[in-house]
Formats: structure tokens, C-alpha cells, sequence
């Protein structure tokens, strides 16, 4: 393997939307196997043709191994969150030290992160994550990682490579215009966790490190 982290361009849509849509529907099997229908690759490639007319200030890094994309990372140098809906796990004290890195547009966010089914266990989302990293260090102090609160898979990754912790909890409407025959009344439960850049760099530099070594 020859693994290549790259800039999203214009040229990637077809195929990154594909990308995206088989790793989605593997990670989501697991937990909810009943939206699968509505999430069909017809809604990745709209999506992804939408982000390449206007990212609305997101940005996106492809994994690719020789010429085939096999996994993406989206993420934000800068987030404005509206958190006045959040069920809070912290103290007080805590929930104003997050408002503060928001309002002071010091904090970033992970948007997504996807890697093929066949191409997992390879560390490329520790790849993937890293190099958004970097990038968005460079305006930011923290990042906000979102994940469904049915996402057990994500659990070890988050916790252990990540080091991100959660914050809060919301309710999130997934598919609130009916798309693609879906109920409008359909809603999924989120959690949000927030990270320190520099540390986390650090966490996973050291532990992608090793990997390759290991595999050499």
C-alpha cells in the first residue's frame, strides 16, 4: 500500500461520493439498518457535487492508495455551533470554557471521517485525522468530533486515538425534508466531543509510528 493524503478536488466527485456512500452504509448497518434505504448513492453524489460549487468554508482529504480513493475526512478550521439545545455533560464551569474557544473562533471541527470496508485496520483514518489536523491547527487550539450515540464502532477509535471527550448531547434531524422517501419525522441522537489539537497530533504521530514500523 501507497498511501497518498490529498486535497479534495472538483475531478473526485464521482468517485469519492461512491467511496462515501459503501463506507457509510457498512458503518451504519450496525445500528441503524432501517434509514439505509433512504441514504442512497443518488444523496452522496448530490452532496459531494454540492461541496465542490461551495464547501461553505469546509474543507476535504482523500486517502488514496495508487490511483483509488479509499477513504475522506471533512473537517472546518473554524466552527460556529449553536449549542442552546445541548444536554451538557460538564460542570458549569466547563460549559463556559467551550462557549469561550467558540466564540473566540479558537476551536475547529471533524466533520467525517470514512475509510472503505476492505482498506480498514490499515490506520488510515489515524492518517486521515492527522493531516486535517495539521491543517487546521494553524487557526485552532480545539476540534469538535461529531458521532450518532448509536455509533459503538467509532467508541475506541474516538477515546483512544482521538483522546476527544464528550461534552454534550443533541438531537439531530437526519432526513428533515422527506428526502428520497423518507418520514420527515425521522430524528437520531448525537453526541459531541471536543479535543485538544497539539495533544492529539502527538497521540497519533506516536501510535502511526509505530505501525509502521511494526508492518516493515
Amino acid at each position: 500500500m501507497k498511501l497518498e493524503i490529498r486535497p479534495f478536488e472538483n475531478k473526485d466527485v464521482a468517485e469519492v461520493a461512491q467511496v462515501h456512500h459503501d463506507s457509510y452504509h457498512f458503518v451504519s448497518q450496525s445500528y441503524r439498518p432501517e434509514l439505509m434505504p433512504y441514504y442512497p448513492l443518488e444523496k452522496f453524489q448530490d452532496n459531494w457535487q454540492a461541496f465542490a460549487k461551495d464547501s461553505h468554508g469546509k474543507k476535504a482529504l482523500l486517502a488514496v492508495d495508487g490511483k483509488k480513493i479509499v477513504g475522506l475526512v471533512r473537517y472546518s478550521p473554524n466552527v460556529q455551533i449553536d449549542t442552546k439545545d445541548w444536554t451538557w455533560k460538564k460542570d458549569q464551569k466547563y460549559i463556559n470554557y467551550v462557549n469561550y474557544a467558540l466564540a473566540h473562533e479558537i476551536c475547529g471541527q471533524l466533520h467525517q471521517f470514512y475509510v472503505l470496508p476492505e482498506w480498514t485496520r490499515k490506520n488510515i483514518g489515524s492518517e486521515l485525522c492527522a493531516s486535517a489536523l495539521i491543517r487546521m491547527r494553524n487557526t485552532a487550539i480545539y476540534a469538535m468530533v461529531e458521532r450518532n450515540i448509536k455509533n459503538t464502532l467509532s467508541e475506541h477509535f474516538q477515546a483512544t486515538r482521538l483522546k476527544s471527550e464528550d461534552i454534550a448531547t443533541f438531537t439531530d434531524h437526519d432526513l428533515t425534508k422527506g428526502e428520497y422517501g423518507a418520514p420527515n419525522d425521522v430524528t437520531s441522537t448525537s453526541v459531541m466531543a471536543m479535543l485538544l489539537i497539539d495533544e492529539t497530533l502527538k497521540n497519533l504521530v506516536a501510535y502511526v509510528t509505530v505501525e509502521r514500523s511494526r508492518v516493515k
